[in-house]
């Protein structure tokens, strides 16, 4: 789960720097899901958007942890595997 997110954020932030000749501005967010720290980067967004974009990377991994979380008894793993 954390490789795609990078890998989201890593695509995100060279398709927001290319073509730029000034400076992109840096957007940073951290959280910790599933017990692991994320770090999200993006280069080259007005900070509205940026915001945005947290949220919906942050709904999302919420969601992912909601499915295959194995501390969250509701899980659909936790209830494969009891």
């Amino acid at each position: 789960m954390g490789r795609r997110i990078h890998r989201l954020a890593s695509s995100v932030c060279i398709l927001a720097a290319a073509g730029c000749g000034r400076t992109p501005s840096t957007e940073r967010d951290a959280f910790v899901a599933m017990s692991v720290p994320i770090q999200v980067t993006l280069v080259g967004v007005r900070p509205d958007s940026a915001r945005a974009a947290f949220a919906a990377v942050r709904a999302e991994v919420e969601r992912l942890e909601a499915l295959l979380s194995d501390y969250r008894p509701e899980s659909n793993v936790s209830r494969q595997s009891s």
